[in-house]
């Protein structure tokens, strides 16, 4: 996984306000209603960034780097049309 690299990277270089962010969707949030033609395997596979970026955000407290490298929130951008024929 690109981020278990870059968390190694970030820990061996011991550098100073290094930050983790990991982009998601509005469409991650169950109390959104479904779009028509959604499919649930991407609502799914959305929330599984917030999970995975809460997971990664506990190991770093547990480690001791939370002073160094900082976990963020998912960015959820909304929904964009996209223009494709």
């Amino acid at each position: 996984m690109v981020t278990q690299q870059a968390v190694q990277s970030m820990k061996a270089g011991g550098g100073d306000n290094c930050i983790v962010l990991n982009v998601n969707s509005v469409l991650s949030h169950p109390k959104l209603k479904l779009v028509r033609g959604f499919r649930s395997i991407y609502a799914a596979s959305k929330h599984a960034v917030a999970g995975v970026t809460s997971s990664l955000r506990g190991e770093i407290i547990e480690q001791g780097l939370a002073d160094k490298i900082r976990v963020m929130v998912s960015l959820h951008p909304s929904t964009t049309p996209l223009l494709i024929p």
